[in-house]
């Protein structure tokens, strides 16, 4: 006992030292404790990501930048999953360019939204061959040279695309592709191997 009868048994210091070391270790249980939690966090986190539809917005790699400075603009870039290019298949607009942009679930939602009214829009006109025929011509007056890709310090400043514009001209699509997760470094944790 530290104490009897209301009377310290100990000297004052070292009462003092006792609480001091007491306190270090419920601080240090502590943040043990907060890291335990914000691992499952992450951890159950990561398994509903896995379980909920996966969306990719897919455009051609000349874009990639541009758009993926849009979807982080809005807020509708998955933070959880990489970006990467997709093999070509037989869907309209595949080619061996294209990049497949992670969505959050708000994202797919207003690009299905925007999609509905681009389609709405687009019934009720009449197809214009030549306006098509322009921005296909502007299209490739815009692509470098194949095999003359321009050093990241000389490539001109990228701006966020618009959206909206591209899905009109058809150069973006919503698929569902699995995008492989971003690896997190591990915290530090905290252990220590030898006696104090």
């Amino acid at each position: 006992p530290l104490a009897m009868d209301g009377q310290l048994l100990v000297d004052e210091t070292y009462f003092q030292t006792l609480i001091r070391l007491a306190n270090q270790r419920l601080d240090e249980n502590l943040a043990r404790t907060n890291r335990l939690w914000m691992k499952l966090k992450e951890a159950f986190s990561r398994c509903a990501v896995a379980a909920q539809e996966l969306w990719v917005l897919v455009c051609a790699q000349l874009h990639a930048r541009s758009v993926k400075l849009a979807l982080e603009g809005h807020a509708w870039l998955d933070d959880n999953r990489k970006m990467q290019r997709l093999a070509g298949g037989d869907e309209k607009g595949a080619d061996d360019d294209s990049i497949g942009l992670p969505l959050t679930p708000e994202g797919v939602e207003n690009l299905k939204a925007l999609a509905e009214t681009v389609e709405e829009e687009m019934a009720q006109r009449e197809p214009v061959v030549e306006e098509t025929k322009i921005n296909d011509q502007a299209d490739q007056a815009a692509q470098p040279a194949q095999g003359s890709k321009l050093p990241k310090r000389q490539r001109p400043p990228i701006e966020a695309a618009n959206l909206e514009a591209l899905w009109r001209q058809g150069s973006l699509r919503l698929t569902q592709a699995e995008l492989p997760l971003k690896s997190r470094p591990a915290p530090a944790s905290g252990l220590h191997s030898g006696a104090k």
